[in-house]
């Protein structure tokens, strides 16, 4: 949790001894003590020099200028009083996407007039204050017993489950001469999902098995998308047959068209790369979010120190599970990770698309993927590229360390796609779509070559 404001954490130890229920959520009550604030401070510190200055030169001139500052410090110590602050303080929503502003909902109520409350979030890490309210209070007059309600934004930063942050308060008496603070922290989580990227095209898969779907078959059938012309033969429907080209060329000509399929996909996501995992898990909420949006059926492998996945599905109720299982990835590495051999079968059907997700620094997850290329499953791999190291701080050795990396990276990629896996790398700074057109085109290639 992120420090509290300035001058907002006096009356801290002095809250209640816990939440009491309220509402919108839990309410946290005071009394918090008032505090002289540095221009009570100063004015008294103007009396006590004036009365001394009047005793030692034994002329009330220096007492008359003391008077101001004295009644100023008077009529704030009198019209002080308790406050009987409690304030609730909620997250407004329970979910939210990267970039999108989550509201805290902070209510507010008071036993007593306070001329002045400053209200300032303080965030957790995962989140930030908008431009325009960076570390600035905003003030507020609350009335007694009547409640104060505030909405106040912050944006979330990156994907994941996280406490909001607290609010700190700091209410300031007449004439500024006492104030008094806490912090309160904010009920509730917000899950944080990763922005997805707009992608045009996708991988497509050479076998679709499923009835319907939103992929062309290359067999022929009944559909919508037409294949070809050909002769009429007994037994077809009169309303395929294609009556220009029937006079056209003299006799009866039918159209021929392709089925529309859908086709298995599992993505294949590597955590044992702590840097890239950001990186990782947004990648697969895009495509997980665009295959599932043409009804294809979705599995999901995550390759670490345990191996976790989530069988076929289709629909909204597979994506919320994908995107969930993605929100709880962690960076796991394991002495005894045994690879992909203890998979149940149906996780990888015989006709699937296996994409995978990595930055392809660990064997294992090359293993894996050479393994399931081995099976006879269409596998291509999004490389995400590790953070390069800045090699010019070590001098020569560490350039020279550097290209030995850039080599050694290079031959997997080669090692990998001699193997049959199309492996394309994703370089921070270019579209996500980029890089999924080139994985496809080098997957058709590769089938075009094989065939």
């Amino acid at each position: 949790m992120p420090a509290d404001a300035t001058g907002a954490t006096s009356g801290l130890a002095s809250m209640a001894a816990g939440p009491t229920p309220g509402p919108d959520g839990p309410t946290f009550a005071g009394p918090f003590p008032w505090h002289p604030t540095p221009k009570a401070a100063c004015y008294a510190a103007l009396v006590a020099l004036g009365l001394v200055a009047a005793l030692v030169t034994g002329r009330p001139d220096a007492a008359v200028l003391a008077v101001p500052f004295a009644v100023a410090l008077g009529i704030g110590f009198f019209m002080t009083r308790p406050l009987g602050l409690s304030a609730s303080v909620v997250a407004g929503s329970s979910s939210a996407v990267e970039g999108d502003e989550v509201p805290v909902l902070v209510s507010i109520r008071s036993t007593s007039h306070i001329p002045s409350l400053e209200v300032l979030v303080s965030p957790a890490e995962a989140f930030s204050l908008p431009g325009h309210l960076a570390r600035r209070p905003s003030a507020h007059v609350v009335a007694a017993d009547e409640p104060l309600e505030l909405s106040l934004p912050v944006i979330a930063k990156r994907w994941g489950n996280f406490e909001v942050g607290g609010v700190a308060f700091r209410a300031r008496s007449w004439l500024g001469m006492f104030e008094a603070g806490a912090t309160v922290q904010a009920e509730g989580r917000v899950e944080v999902y990763p922005r997805p990227e707009a992608l045009r095209r996708l991988v497509r898969s050479r076998s679709a098995t499923l009835p319907a779907g939103s992929h062309l078959s290359p067999a022929k059938g009944g559909g919508l998308d037409l294949a070809g012309v050909r002769a009429y033969a007994p037994g077809d429907r009169a309303k395929d047959v294609n009556w220009r080209a029937s006079a056209r060329h003299g006799g009866l000509y039918t159209n021929e068209r392709h089925p529309e399929r859908g086709s298995d996909v599992v993505l294949v996501v590597d955590t044992f790369d702590q840097a890239v995992l950001p990186r990782a898990v947004t990648a697969a909420c895009s495509l997980a979010d665009a295959y599932l949006s043409q009804r294809d059926r979705l599995a999901l492998l995550e390759l670490g120190g345990a191996l976790r996945w989530l069988r076929p599905g289709m629909g909204a109720r597979q994506r919320y599970l994908i995107v969930k299982s993605l929100l709880q990835t962690e960076a796991l590495a394991s002495a005894v990770y045994r690879g992909v051999a203890l998979l149940p079968p149906r996780l990888l059907p015989a006709a699937a698309l296996v994409i995978g997700i990595s930055s392809l620094e660990h064997d294992g997850a090359r293993e894996a993927f050479t393994n399931m290329r081995a099976r006879g499953l269409d596998v291509v791999v999004v490389e995400i590229p590790s953070p390069a190291f800045p090699a010019g701080a070590l001098g020569q050795l560490g350039v020279v360390a550097y290209q030995i990396w850039k080599l050694q990276l290079e031959a997997r990629r080669e090692k990998l796609r001699a193997a049959g896996v199309a492996t394309v790398p994703w370089e921070p700074g270019t579209p996500l779509a980029q890089a999924v057109e080139e994985v496809d085109a080098w997957a058709r290639r590769q089938a075009r070559s094989v065939s």
